[in-house]
């Protein structure tokens, strides 16, 4: 009898173990089945395994991403966020805040402390701890500055359980390959950098760890290109800019005409690439603050208006 009641015990210590697993939920913030205002980043899945959603909103706070999904059993549970401080190597404060908002089946919404407060590393946070009913719950990520808050996932723990530690994805091999330039950075700089020199014929690799190029410049961030070329004491540097900048809106221009010929039109082939270049479409007259012999950034500006004295000697 005392053996039975020895396995009863064991059997019973197991279910309990087992219900203490069962009662933690993992959500992904990538996969909230409604984004709002927040965007999934890719830029820190060599790191942490995993993309993240970010707050991307120039200052102004982002519409919440929302999903729903079942708690497991009722009970009081930590709430964990794995996020980060991204501005705290740098100043003071957290500009990416958010709070996690809970919405449960017969209980009151709860709303987390502010998150993105602390490390600079990705790491779990704590966010509080809120007390919910087995079944469906509304989850929302909160943004509170519109500063690129970023949250990786979501950890709910009962029984002492704590968050697991993220696997980094991927594995590094190695290039067989020589070459003669490896430019690491795929920004408007790393770009000009690795055409100019592919062009002189030199085997060029360019790394590039993001979907897209342009770095600031690139549709993820969209900062206008901005800035000087054809200056001082170096008339060409710009070449490569002036070719592959954007042709409206933001860009440099020039109101010299054989420079805006140089940089604009192309001639049909490059004898160093053979690849063809096509000519820029022309651009309507304007005037303009842009020196004649230098290239700046351009600022369309009105006629001013004429007198009835400079109207009558124009007759």
């Amino acid at each position: 009898m005392k053996t039975k009641a020895k396995m009863a015990a064991a059997g019973l210590a197991l279910l309990a173990g087992a219900w203490a697993r069962a009662a933690t939920l993992h959500v992904e913030a990538e996969s909230f089945a409604t984004l709002g205002g927040w965007t999934v980043e890719t830029q820190s899945i060599r790191q942490e395994g995993s993309s993240y959603l970010m707050a991307h909103g120039y200052g102004v706070p982002v519409a919440d991403a929302e999903t729903t999904v079942q708690i497991p059993s009722d009970g009081t549970y930590a709430v964990w966020a794995r996020t980060r401080n991204w501005n705290a190597p740098w100043t003071g404060g957290a500009a990416g805040r958010f709070q996690v908002v809970l919405r449960g089946a017969g209980t009151p919404a709860w709303t987390s402390a502010e998150l993105g407060t602390e490390g600079a590393d990705w790491h779990w946070q704590r966010a509080g701890e809120a007390a919910l009913k087995a079944g469906a719950c509304r989850v929302a990520l909160h943004d509170r500055t519109g500063f690129n808050g970023r949250c990786d996932a979501l950890f709910f723990a009962s029984a002492g359980e704590r968050p697991p530690a993220r696997t980094p994805a991927g594995t590094v091999r190695d290039d067989p390959k020589e070459w003669g330039l490896v430019v690491v950075g795929g920004g408007f700089a790393g770009c000009c950098t690795a055409l100019a020199a592919a062009r002189e014929g030199v085997p060029t690799l360019l790394l590039q760890d993001r979907e897209v190029l342009g770095g600031c410049n690139s549709s993820e961030v969209r900062v206008g290109l901005g800035g000087r070329i054809h200056a001082g004491p170096y008339p060409k540097l710009g070449e490569v800019v002036a070719e592959i900048q954007p042709l409206f809106g933001g860009g440099v221009r020039s109101t010299s005409a054989s420079t805006r010929t140089t940089a604009r039109t192309r001639p049909s082939s490059s004898p160093r690439s053979g690849a063809a270049s096509p000519a820029s479409p022309p651009r309507a007259a304007t005037a303009s603050t842009c020196s004649p012999s230098r290239w700046t950034p351009c600022r369309r500006t009105a006629s001013p208006p004429s007198s009835p004295a400079t109207r009558a000697r124009a007759r």
